[in-house]
């Protein structure tokens, strides 16, 4: 639990660097019905059983939904891409995540998630209220290009049956829409 006393304030900004540190927005998309959209609100904290692909690479939307990562810890495995450019990243399994924000713009959706550290567990200090969040402008850069991107053609390179079936599944739910995790 996090103190807003001297020792707290300290532990927060050794929180805060250990999270935002070399932090880069990944993004993947997918199709989700309206019961898994619907249980992303703002706040929520997720895990995620499964490996959760991801690519530096985006532009118009292979789905109804694109999700952006900020993670400092997605693992480049671009050298498993044979043939095809993806600009692929993966995110372990069992991570944690939580909801930043639930962007609605023209038909489509924007999650933003943030990519939570279990180094020492640090994902249990954001179960509180946590101050510790991607600078406005990172958010605000995301949303802009997001709202761009909904107007032009997915790349090419992403635009494919075996890149949209690792894309697929909705992070930290199940087909029904319920959270995996329960704080």
């Amino acid at each position: 639990m996090l103190s807003n006393n001297h020792n707290g304030a300290a532990e927060n900004k050794v929180l805060a660097a250990n999270v935002l540190n070399l932090m880069t927005v990944y993004t993947r998309d997918s199709d989700l019905s309206p019961e898994q959209l619907a249980a992303y609100k703002p706040g929520l904290l997720l895990k995620e059983e499964y490996f959760v692909d991801v690519t530096y690479r985006s532009r118009g939307l292979l789905g109804n939904t694109r999700y952006a990562i900020f993670s400092n810890s997605a693992e480049d495995i671009q050298h498993f891409e044979k043939g095809i450019t993806w600009g692929l990243f993966t995110i372990k399994e069992n991570s944690y995540f939580k909801v930043l924000d639930v962007i609605r713009h023209k038909d489509k959706n924007l999650i933003l998630l943030m990519h939570l550290p279990e180094k020492e567990k640090i994902w249990e200090k954001f179960i509180n209220d946590c101050p510790v969040k991607p600078e406005a402008f990172l958010i605000n850069a995301c949303i802009e290009k997001f709202e761009q991107d909904c107007d032009l053609a997915p790349l090419q390179d992403l635009d494919n049956e075996e890149w949209k079936e690792r894309c697929s599944f909705a992070i930290g739910l199940d087909d029904d829409g319920n959270t995996i995790f329960k704080a």
